[in-house]
């Protein structure tokens, strides 16, 4: 009657719990395949006895209460000479005869081990991601679709100084500096508006009250069907690189304004040659306007035609044998090739860690 059922059955009878029916199910999922009708449950799994299964049993017949267990974990050993673990639904229903007197015991079972097995990996993985993101440089944060944060990082907390009661929700703006907070609500909201990332860089106040400079890229979230359930995005501190580029900047001014005033031109050339990247002076040298686009072609064209052989010998002659680049060559008006600028370049070349000529960048000087 029951052996096409999916569940796997089996009845036991008296006291001894004598197996006197069980299901293809029953002999698959426990027993291999192998039938076990004529054997105690004790004979026929003795490793039942230590896992507590008898003394449940025994209860069920003493009783005549039923029990149920939800994931009961279950080891066998198969005469296959294999163990093999369970995780399975349990029930055990007391069976009467005609005068209502305990005879035996109804016992089904609902394998769940998959679901199980499931479960605890996806815990393992949670575990392993949360760990991963507590010890990323980057704060990670998470908002739902009305763009309240519901998540921040262990590490924004520590970068703060603030608790979750103070940040999630919209408290997490209370730590950007109030310049940066209208371009920020900006960003955000066209990000919102059209389901798009996002990009915003603004100060954020550390524990110690100091701003940082910080990048905030921001991803919407999908579900399976499309819906909109948010943003997850990261905030990085990039204050030192930010600083850097400032004094960068500041040098760089400071400098063009000395070149400036003592007529030094500065270049710039990426190799292989192509557009040069050259400043007012340079340009003046070469009787070139101050807006001119600039070409490797444009170089050798305003060089006095005497001297464009020699210069070229020894732009080859410095990079590939990495050799100091000096030299003086004439630069002629195109407007009128009888004016001539005597020009003195000296230039050095940049290589990769493998050797390979990377940047060919000088000085001239009129």
């Amino acid at each position: 009657m029951f052996d096409q059922v999916a569940v796997p059955i089996t009845m036991l009878e008296g006291p001894d719990h004598l197996c006197t029916y069980q299901n293809r199910s029953h002999r698959e999922l426990f027993y291999g395949g192998e039938s076990v009708v004529g054997l105690t449950v004790a004979q026929a799994s003795p490793e039942a006895i230590d896992q507590g299964f008898i003394h449940l049993l025994d209860q069920v017949f003493k009783t005549g209460e039923r029990y149920t267990g939800v994931e009961v974990p279950l080891s066998l050993h198969l005469k296959s000479g294999t163990k093999q673990h369970f995780f399975v639904n349990l029930t055990f229903e007391p069976s009467r005869n005609s005068r209502g007197e305990i005879v035996g015991i109804l016992g089904s079972a609902v394998d769940v081990t998959p679901q199980v097995e499931a479960r605890a990996n996806m815990r393992e993985t949670e575990s392993y991601f949360q760990e991963l993101v507590n010890v990323s440089p980057a704060m990670i944060w998470m908002t739902d679709a009305e763009s309240r944060c519901i998540y921040l990082s262990r590490r924004w907390y520590e970068f703060t100084g603030r608790t979750p009661e103070q940040d999630l929700g919209l408290g997490w703006l209370d730590n950007i500096h109030p310049d940066d907070l209208p371009e920020t609500a900006r960003v955000y909201a066209h990000a919102v508006e059209n389901k798009g990332p996002l990009k915003v860089d603004y100060r954020l106040r550390d524990h110690e009250g100091k701003y940082h400079w910080a990048i905030d890229l921001g991803y919407p979230r999908f579900d399976s069907h499309g819906e909109f359930l948010g943003y997850i995005g990261t905030v990085t501190d990039i204050h030192e690189r930010i600083a850097a580029q400032n004094e960068l900047k500041r040098i760089q001014t400071r400098f063009e304004r000395s070149a400036e005033a003592t007529g030094l031109g500065i270049w710039y050339c990426d190799l292989p040659f192509d557009e040069l990247m050259w400043n007012t002076q340079v340009k003046s040298h070469f009787w070139l306007a101050p807006d001119a686009r600039v070409t490797i072609e444009t170089f050798y064209e305003r060089i006095h035609p005497e001297d464009r052989e020699p210069t070229r010998l020894a732009i080859e002659e410095s990079i590939g044998h990495k050799k100091h680049y000096d030299i003086i060559y004439r630069t002629t008006n195109a407007a009128n090739p009888s004016e001539l600028k005597h020009i003195r370049a000296v230039g050095w070349t940049d290589y990769d860690s493998d050797g390979s000529p990377r940047r060919f960048d000088g000085l001239t000087l009129d």
